[in-house]
């Protein structure tokens, strides 16, 4: 079986590199050390169910990314935590990269966790990528 789970991880990391703005990106398993000012991204994937595709014997791997966005908790107001999760709502609605295929993102959430240094939002969205059985 070929498995597409590490092209899948690299498509969301490219395109997080190509959001294009200055913020820097956190990537699991790599130390990170956050910027003292200006935002930075965390994004985090959870491979969910496979099934059976009926098209071209192929299985299908559902997934969601989680973008947490971070901004300066002492940034005024919310222009600057609205225009990032614009940015990357706008990178990944609906589209399809590399085989991977992105659902609709949600609006940013606020985090489950107490608010500290940094203000987050978090974006969810759904998405799929087949694997070839052989």
């Amino acid at each position: 079986m070929a498995s597409d789970l590490d092209a899948a991880r690299a498509t969301i990391d490219g395109l997080m590199t190509s959001l294009g703005t200055e913020a820097q990106i956190a990537r699991e398993g790599v130390k990170f050390d956050p910027p003292e000012t200006g935002p930075w991204f965390r994004p985090f994937i959870i491979f969910g169910e496979t099934f059976i595709s009926t098209k071209n014997g192929r299985n299908t791997i559902t997934g969601l990314v989680q973008i947490s966005v971070y901004v300066p908790s002492d940034t005024p107001g919310m222009g600057t935590m609205i225009t990032e999760c614009d940015g990357v709502r706008d990178l990944i609605n609906r589209i399809e990269s590399s085989g991977v295929r992105f659902a609709a993102p949600s609006g940013p959430q606020p985090p489950r966790g107490e608010e500290t240094r940094w203000l987050e939002r978090v974006i969810d969205v759904d998405f799929t990528v087949d694997e070839i059985v052989t």
